[in-house]
């Protein structure tokens, strides 16, 4: 009696060791699948969507906003990087984004300037004692 007692407590021990990885994987996924935003056109009006761009397993991204931008009112190079997805961090990155028609972001190349600082080689000789 004492060892089936040990058994099912070890039973239960393992099925709630399972039960919690498992729910811990989910969880995970599920919060990355919902992090991020990204705009994109709906038909030919601008949205800002939650969550990763191609979804992940069952979690597909969901629109978290509709703009009253439609594609003939941006940019050619805009209408490029919203077809492409672009993505930011916050949903009034994307949004700031959509208003002003650039990125909020800009990246620029670094300057860098080199200079030759190698110094001077000095030869020393010495003459030999006594000749």
């Amino acid at each position: 009696q004492r060892s089936r007692r040990r058994f099912t407590g070890g039973v239960f021990l393992f099925g709630f060791l399972i039960a919690t990885i498992l729910t811990v994987t989910f969880t995970l996924i599920a919060v990355h699948a919902r992090s991020g935003y990204f705009i994109g056109f709906d038909d030919d009006t601008v949205v800002i969507y939650k969550g990763q761009r191609d979804g992940v397993l069952w979690f597909d991204p969901t629109v978290n906003a509709r703009t009253t931008k439609t594609r003939d009112q941006l940019s050619t190079e805009v209408i490029a990087l919203v077809e492409s997805n672009e993505e930011f961090d916050s949903a009034d990155d994307a949004a700031a984004f959509i208003e002003t028609g650039v990125p909020t972001t800009v990246v620029t190349p670094e300057t860098t300037t080199t200079t030759d600082a190698t110094p001077a080689e000095t030869t020393t000789t010495t003459a030999p004692a006594g000749g």
